[in-house]
């Protein structure tokens, strides 16, 4: 009997015990709960703000390019990627192709949504197309190897991208990892990520908090499951917080029916959702059997019917007007759950054209596999339009059918047709022109410049622009040009560029070019024919008219430049011994700095006004695009040596210097230092790869200059327009150390923003914004008396009207320049 007490007290002590443990680990979960919930409800505000203030802009204007992607980036960080994907798409149909560097970071985050939607072959093709803009995207690699292994489970075709990703990194990182572990080599990866995770100290929680989810992520896929929720569990107590990329991540793929991973998940409110959306796959046969609602089902077994109802089935398209149109790739959705007490076993989703179905191309069978008690997803199937498909509406029936005939009730949907609509391709402009004007003259290269738009309803497919020239007239380029798809309402603007033979003895010059598209739905020949001796535009001047169409988007006309490109002032200056400087920095090396969308063009226009408007010679101007550290100090010298490239050609006192940098600057976060942002730059140890720009005055004040004029269009606050340059850093305040230079009466010294400022951009002149007004003022509008010469004090007060007004209009922010030099220093004679 005692000893029956003593085991009863022991298993009451143990019991209690336990009750106290459970709730106290309630405690901490709830504690910890709440923490993450009023840190997400700040974040979350902050991100409405942001997209509030971007929608605003895209009101005001439906073609910024900008505002679109920036929005995009909020949603994508707000968990709504629905909405991301649009914005993103807005703007990568706005960008300028040209712009790699950008083009390849929006397929690569719109891809990133597709992949954490589960809508594997949208996301592929994304990655794909960051891929051709970024060879060097090592990051897309990994995603799309990795859709191709986990999801298609082909690893030929996986195999090229992860050993890319491999390439790429000459030391262990969390992708190469993965990478191996996936291409067989299970040990070493699960080694690299180790000794990744074991270097991060556990104070560092954010890092390690990430990399315990990874290291969680790599033992999942390679089996290891009790592992991988210890580790699971480890970076959700260290503060591990992106539910949404949790709930949806493949690497957990096979732990989706592990009851610990689903209780884990639970304590967190959270529910495993694996792949998210279905994509459709080869088309099968359906069952072979009548597709009659509930025949002979088994006593118990469960129905797919519970969540199946109007308001979850709906219809969405690609560019968000409701109607698939032709070429078009549109979405039936719905939500499909399992409510019943067993396995449905080999589910299929049959989509039946019912009505104007013919011309259209769609999966008529998807096999789910098996659908477990509990189990709910969003079904994704798709449709697309064709050049065959008749107007009106097109009905479907959905029906979802089991092995065992447990079938949901069908569904029917309407999708409206927007048929077939023919492009018109026409040359609505063109001129002849040469790089210097003056006459067409035998031997001589000349330019054709013309204007293809499509003035038709319908996308023009891989349209083709082939020349075909005359006898002794010669192409000094190509002469067939892929212009690929115009939509409505577009343009391509084409150069060919041409010289006849010296011994030409015909009147005319003729030119014939066929334009036609891919599916040679449309062709058009049209003759041009310039005179010899006919005057030439100036090639760089030229502006190509469109005509209004009534279809979006509407242009007036074709711009090839901004109005400060094209409207340079005739001063008739010249100035021999004049030297410059001139600097654009866009595309960076690091790929977490961000480009400067506008930086060459910056530049070469400043170039072109230094030539044209100033005198300069241009064999006296260093023109340097995307300037590395080496070109910074070979140009300007080095802490404590000046006696570079540019002080060897100076001539003493004689010389006026132009110095002009659009780019990057950063602050040193210890010192607070400004410096400029070379491309080879590391923005996070700037202070030992980048420019410092106190030695950049340093070096200039010993230069023996008749006058020096230096432009800055950059911040030094490390953000830009297009994000942060040092991640998980806060600004600073910018320190810059007394100059001789900033007094110096010879000297005149502009910079485009004040402390912790950001540079804007001006994506409608694709320009910075300050250097735009730079340059406008130097077409004159900032010389108020009109008279010939152009002071800095006329100068300052053009662009303190104008620069600080238009950075609050398109961005609401604040954007001060500042200004060193005597008021009545001259800028420019005319």
């Amino acid at each position: 009997m005692k000893q029956s007490i003593q085991i009863t007290c022991l298993l009451a002590l143990i019991l209690s015990f336990c009750t106290a443990t459970l709730a106290q680990r309630q405690t901490n979960d709830n504690r910890r709960l709440q923490e993450i919930g009023r840190k997400l409800e700040h974040t979350g505000r902050e991100l409405l703000r942001i997209i509030d203030t971007y929608s605003q802009q895209v009101t005001r204007n439906p073609n910024d390019a900008a505002a679109f992607n920036n929005r995009a980036a909020a949603y994508f960080e707000r968990g709504d990627y629905r909405q991301a994907i649009m914005d993103y798409s807005n703007a990568i149909r706005l960008y300028n192709t040209s712009q790699h560097s950008h083009m390849a970071r929006m397929h690569y985050k719109r891809g990133l949504c597709y992949y954490i939607l589960g809508e594997y072959a949208s996301a592929e093709k994304d990655f794909s197309s960051a891929i051709q803009y970024r060879p060097d995207a090592a990051d897309s690699y990994y995603f799309r190897g990795k859709i191709r292994k986990i999801i298609y489970r082909n690893l030929p075709s996986a195999r090229g991208d992860l050993n890319m990703v491999l390439r790429k990194s000459s030391t262990p990182t969390v992708q190469g990892a993965f990478a191996k572990l996936l291409l067989g080599q299970r040990e070493q990866g699960i080694n690299d990520a180790r000794r990744i995770m074991n270097a991060i100290p556990r104070v560092q929680r954010d890092n390690y908090a990430l990399m315990s989810y990874n290291y969680a992520g790599l033992l999942a896929l390679s089996g290891q499951t009790q592992e991988s929720l210890k580790y699971l569990q480890q970076a959700l107590d260290y503060g591990y917080d992106d539910y949404q990329w949790l709930i949806r991540d493949i690497n957990f793929l096979n732990l989706r029916y592990n009851r610990d991973f689903t209780y884990l998940l639970q304590r967190y409110g959270l529910k495993y959702m694996g792949t998210g959306e279905v994509e459709p796959g080869e088309p099968n046969e359906p069952y072979d059997r009548p597709y009659t609602q509930n025949q002979d089902r088994p006593r118990g077994y469960p129905t797919n019917t519970s969540n199946i109802n109007g308001t979850a089935l709906r219809f969405t398209d690609g560019n968000g007007n409701k109607m698939l149109e032709s070429g078009e790739m549109g979405y039936i959705s719905f939500r499909l759950t399992n409510d019943g007490s067993a396995k449905a076993s080999q589910v299929q989703v049959l989509l039946i054209g019912e009505e104007n179905a013919d011309g259209l191309k769609y999966t008529k069978t998807t096999n789910l596999g098996d659908f477990y008690p509990g189990e709910s997803r969003t079904i994704r199937l798709s449709v697309q339009g064709t050049s065959q498909m008749p107007n009106g509406d097109a009905r479907f029936e959905v029906r979802v059918v089991d092995r065992n005939g447990n079938d949901a009730e069908p569904m029917t949907i309407d999708i409206p047709l927007d048929s077939y609509k023919p492009p018109i391709l026409e040359v609505v402009d063109h001129h002849f022109a040469s790089e210097m004007g003056g006459r067409m003259r035998p031997g001589v290269p000349a330019t054709l410049k013309i204007a293809v738009q499509n003035l038709g309803q319908g996308v023009a497919e891989g349209v083709l622009l082939d020349f075909e020239l005359g006898q002794e007239v010669f192409t000094a380029g190509a002469d067939k040009f892929d212009l690929g798809d115009i939509q409505p309402g577009e343009n391509r603007v084409v150069d060919l560029e041409f010289f006849t033979s010296r011994k030409y003895a015909k009147e005319d010059v003729v030119i014939k070019a066929l334009i036609r598209d891919a599916k040679k739905t449309y062709s058009q020949r049209q003759t041009f024919i310039v005179k010899v001796n006919q005057e030439l535009e100036v090639r760089d001047r030229v502006i190509i008219n469109a005509s209004p169409i009534s279809v979006k988007p509407d242009p007036n006309k074709i711009e090839l430049n901004s109005d400060v490109d094209t409207d340079l002032p005739r001063t008739g200056n010249r100035n021999p011994d004049a030297i410059a400087v001139v600097i654009g920095n866009r595309d960076y090396l690091n790929t977490d700095v961000p480009p400067v969308d506008y930086a060459l063009q910056d530049a070469a226009a400043m170039k072109k006004y230094l030539e044209e408007s100033y005198g300069f010679d241009p064999n006296n101007i260093i023109f340097m695009t995307n300037a590395t550290q080496a070109d910074f100090n070979g140009t300007f010298g080095t802490k404590g040596d000046h006696k570079a490239r540019l002080f060897n050609l100076v001539k003493e006192n004689q010389s006026d210097v132009f110095v002009f940098y659009s780019g990057h600057g950063a602050p040193d976060l210890e010192s607070e230092e400004a410096y400029f942002v070379p491309v080879d730059c590391d923005p996070s140890l700037v202070r030992f790869n980048g420019y410092a720009i106190n030695t950049f005055y340093e070096n200039l004040s010993k230069i023996p200059y008749k006058s020096l004029t230096v432009v800055i269009d950059a911040c030094f606050s490390g953000t830009s327009a297009n994000g942060t340059l040092i991640p998980r850093a806060s600004l600073v305040r910018i320190k810059s150390k007394p100059t001789s230079i900033l007094t110096d009466p010879k000297a005149v010294v502009f910079t485009s923003t004040t402390g912790t400022q950001i540079a804007s951009w001006y994506p409608d002149e694709a320009h910075g914004l300050f250097t735009y007004y730079f340059l406008k003022g130097l077409q004159g509008e900032a010389n108020t008396d009109r008279d010939r010469e152009l002071t800095l004090s006329e100068m300052r007060n053009y662009l303190n009207d104008k620069v600080p007004y238009e950075a609050r209009r398109m961005n609401n922010r604040v954007q001060t320049p500042e200004y060193f030099g005597t008021d009545g220093a001259t800028i420019l004679d005319y």
